[in-house]
């Protein structure tokens, strides 16, 4: 078999902002609110100028998760289709880990949206870094190894971090020429 060399990236993206104004909505059937919607694109943008692109999605199967997923792919015309898991739906770090290790040494990016806690705690097993994991954030973990095999805790480097609130405000100063 002829593996990728390059070392392996996770992207760990929490569902955009979800919709609470329909009290009878159970969690699970939760959808994006307006907001989550209109965050979309700009974190897709990221994704596009600051890379690396997803070669495979994971989400969990909850609505504003499988939303997200779906918005981003479409953003940046993700064919390979998105990977629903049941068992991402309110993932521990330790379920979200798992899933990066058992990835096929063919992907080398992989995008993971699912919720929180798990995504700070995912991101501070990984690489040590305490960080608030606003709604609609993405970290991108870089691991110095070409095998997903050897993804642990500690293993990993944040590239970067950055939520919807920082992106809405860098979009808005370039357009606003500043």
């Amino acid at each position: 078999m002829n593996y990728s060399v390059s070392a392996k990236t996770l992207l760990l993206m929490r569902h955009a902002k979800s919709d609470w104004s329909n009290s009878m909505v159970d969690d699970f059937h939760r959808p994006l609110n307006k907001r989550g919607r209109k965050d979309i694109p700009g974190m897709a943008r990221l994704l596009k100028c600051f890379g690396p692109m997803p070669d495979r999605i994971l989400a969990s199967p909850a609505v504003r998760a499988h939303e997200t997923a779906e918005g981003i792919a479409s953003e940046f015309r993700f064919t390979d289709g998105i990977q629903y898991e049941d068992q991402l739906y309110l993932a521990s770090a330790g379920t979200l880990i798992q899933y990066a290790i058992n990835q096929s040494d063919h992907v080398d990016h992989l995008l993971l949206i699912a919720h929180n806690p798990g995504m700070e705690e995912c991101l501070q097993q990984l690489c040590g870094c305490h960080a608030r994991f606003p709604t609609g954030a993405i970290a991108c973990v870089a691991s110095q190894s070409n095998t997903w095999s050897t993804i642990g805790k500690g293993s990993c480097t944040l590239q970067w971090f950055a939520g919807p609130q920082l992106v809405r405000a860098l979009l808005k100063r370039h357009k606003g020429g500043a």
